[in-house]
C-alpha cells in the first residue's frame, strides 16, 4: 500500500494499490496496532492457537473428515479453533478444548452445507439420528457418533 498519494486536499490519504500483503505483514500491522492501544497480544498465544489448529487437522485427517479427495471440512477448522481456544482456554484438560473446537467446526460445517434448506437438516439429520440410520452424507455420520462421545474420551 502506498501512502505517498495525496487526495485533491493536498493531504496523504491510503489507498489500496493491488499489492499483495503477506500474512506476516498483516500479523505486525495488527500487533503494531495492539501494541499502540496497550493491548498486547503475545506470540505464545498465537503459538497456542496455531498448535490447537494443527491439532484439529491432525485429527480430522487421521479420523478421515479431511481427505485428499474432498478436505472441505478444513476450512472450518479456524473458526471452531477460535471457539474451543477462547471459550475454554481455563480448562486444564487440552482434550476439552480440541473437542468444542471440532464440534463447534463440524457445526458451522453443517449450517453451511444446509443454509438454504433447514428442513433437510430437521427431517434428513434428526429424523436418521434418532432412528440410527446412515446419514446422506459422509461426514455426518462420523459426527452423529461423537455426538453421544465426551470430550474426556478423547477428541470428537
Amino acid at each position: 500500500m502506498s501512502s505517498d498519494a495525496q487526495n485533491h486536499d493536498g493531504h496523504h490519504s491510503d489507498h489500496y494499490t493491488g499489492e499483495t500483503i503477506s500474512k506476516s505483514d498483516i500479523a505486525n500491522l495488527v500487533q503494531d496496532f495492539l501494541r499502540r492501544c496497550i493491548l498486547i497480544y503475545p506470540d505464545t498465544d498465537m503459538n497456542r492457537f496455531s498448535d490447537l489448529t494443527a491439532a484439529c487437522e491432525a485429527v480430522s485427517t487421521s479420523r478421515g473428515y479431511i481427505t485428499l479427495q474432498d478436505d472441505s471440512f478444513r476450512k472450518f477448522i479456524p473458526a471452531g479453533v477460535a471457539m474451543g481456544y477462547i471459550g475454554y482456554a481455563h480448562h486444564p484438560d487440552g482434550n476439552v478444548q480440541l473437542y468444542i473446537s471440532l464440534y463447534t467446526a463440524f457445526l458451522i460445517y453443517c449450517d453451511d452445507m444446509f443454509e438454504n434448506d433447514i428442513l433437510a437438516v430437521q427431517e434428513e439429520f434428526n429424523g436418521r439420528f434418532m432412528m440410527g440410520q446412515p446419514q446422506r452424507h459422509w461426514i455426518l455420520d462420523p459426527f452423529e457418533t461423537r455426538l453421544t462421545t465426551s470430550p474426556r474420551s478423547g477428541p470428537i
